[in-house]
């Protein structure tokens, strides 16, 4: 049933966070020194040798999100996405300058043809343009909205993201950065293109 669906996902996920937990604290037992009278799992004869020297502050992480990154590979996975949040918000943020002034020139020309009467048909076309720029820059807000809520998710120090939502999390700022791409890239060749697709190239007498 539904119900027994809901609260079993509720119950894998208090276990879940209670695992994290009993490893965070064996973590900072084995870093402090301290005998909990289990195994060693995360630190070896060495490093507690080379640790050994420091004061009880320096061997004792401060969030989770801390013990998490003494992780070599999970350390360079969060870098990854990390970078990957940056570019997608370079991207994001370059459009949304460039789709905030498509909104002003369309916004800017459509009342500029109403007020000198121009035909229905171009007012109609303007008022396409203007509303595309629109959504276009609506889009734009939202892909900011939805990087920050991955950043803020990023930076939960005390439930940090797992390895496999550090690659969901990464995947998706790739989708929004390639998903920003066709708009920069279409705007830039319209620019370029708009005289050409008017104008009527000459060609030679007795050209088929």
């Amino acid at each position: 049933m539904a119900g027994d669906d809901y609260y079993s996902g509720e119950k894998v996920t208090a276990r879940a966070a209670e695992k994290r937990q009993v490893d965070f604290d064996d973590l900072q037992h084995e870093l402090a020194g301290r005998d909990n009278g289990k195994i060693s799992r995360f630190v070896t004869d060495e490093e507690r040798k080379r640790r050994s020297g420091k004061t009880a502050s320096d061997k004792v992480f401060q969030t989770m999100l801390d013990a998490m990154l003494a992780d070599p590979a999970y350390a360079a996975a969060y870098q990854d996405t990390m970078n990957a949040i940056n570019d997608a918000d370079s991207a994001v943020y370059d459009a949304m300058v460039e789709s905030a002034d498509k909104l002003h020139d369309a916004s800017d020309a459509l009342e500029d043809a109403r007020e000198r009467g121009a035909s229905p048909e171009e007012i109609a076309r303007l008022q396409k343009e203007y509303e595309d720029a629109k959504e276009r820059h609506r889009r734009m807000q939202e892909y900011e909205a939805e990087l920050a809520a991955i950043r803020a998710r990023m930076e939960n120090e005390n439930d940090p993201p797992s390895p496999e939502e550090l690659e969901a999390l990464k995947k998706r700022a790739i989708d929004i950065q390639e998903g920003v791409q066709p708009d920069l890239t279409s705007n830039n060749e319209l620019k370029v293109s708009k005289p050409q697709d008017t104008s009527v190239p000459d060609l030679p007498l007795g050209s088929p």
